[in-house]
């Protein structure tokens, strides 16, 4: 399969598109044909067949969002046409969302045992702790904190601080010491599509099926925090919202959770 998504990169190539795009397209490619695999592992040769093929793109879509959806039909169905002389028979039907937005804590733990070393466990271990993606990607060694903290420019252009676990800390600074980083070096030389890519190919590998992104992770985090019971400012505080309300969405509860946690006012 990857001939046939080299052949549709010099096709892009050809058709005067820049190298970003064509990285963007490939890296989603790539992702496609993952998926078939895991999909198929009985008879990985059978992902050459066209229906086959037709029929991993049409459950391969139906993870998306419908922004995301119509996004990765695009590239699919071009993609399918010129390479495999396939018509791409997905129905646009309306997007009914199936899962929620973040991972249980079960699946946070699966993500793990599948990465691939110390490097793809500190991208996931990073993103858990409330990181924005564009602040992962920013992130230079000397922004690790040997207090404790990672410092980092937020959403509004400030610099703040997120505290990190002890553990956390210790395995930042085992990789660093591997890697041989310099304080001014990026720590993990990412950018968005690559790390959207690795996310999403560890969800499949864990057997999440769920439309995991950098974000999940975020909010994830979120949501187990409140799980446990911080308070609301808190959570406000670790995420770094400027408004409350922002932090609200992640409380996750249910009309009979709240039911449950009404108080007995007048008793005894």
């Amino acid at each position: 399969m990857q001939d046939k998504v080299n052949e549709y990169a010099k096709l892009l190539t050809q058709k005067g598109l820049s190298p970003r795009t064509i990285n963007v397209y490939v890296s989603a490619l790539k992702l496609f044909h993952h998926y078939a695999r895991q999909h198929n592992r009985n008879n990985p040769d059978d992902n050459t067949n066209n229906d086959t093929l037709n029929l991993h793109a049409s459950s391969f879509l139906d993870r998306f969002n419908p922004c995301a959806r119509s996004w990765y039909r695009g590239i699919l169905k071009n993609y399918l046409q010129h390479c495999h002389d396939i018509s791409l028979s997905y129905p646009l039907v309306k997007w009914t969302a199936k899962h929620p937005r973040w991972l249980t804590r079960d699946e946070i733990k699966k993500t793990l045992e599948v990465a691939g070393g110390l490097y793809q466990k500190l991208v996931i271990m990073l993103l858990y702790t409330g990181l924005r993606a564009k602040e992962f990607l920013a992130l230079k060694v000397k922004d690790i904190d040997q207090d404790g903290y990672i410092k980092v420019i937020n959403k509004g252009g400030d610099e703040d601080t997120i505290p990190i676990r002890d553990d956390l800390l210790s395995q930042i600074t085992e990789y660093i010491e591997l890697s041989g980083k310099k304080k001014d070096d990026s720590l993990f030389n990412l950018d968005y599509n690559n790390l959207r890519y690795l996310v999403k190919r560890l969800a499949l590998l864990a057997g999440i099926d769920k439309n995991v992104t950098p974000h999940t992770f975020r909010h994830s985090f979120a949501s187990h925090l409140a799980q446990e019971k911080m308070d609301l400012i808190g959570i406000q505080r670790l995420l770094r919202h400027k408004n409350i309300n922002t932090t609200q969405k992640y409380i996750h509860m249910r009309p009979r959770e709240l039911r449950d946690k009404l108080p007995k006012l007048l008793e005894d």
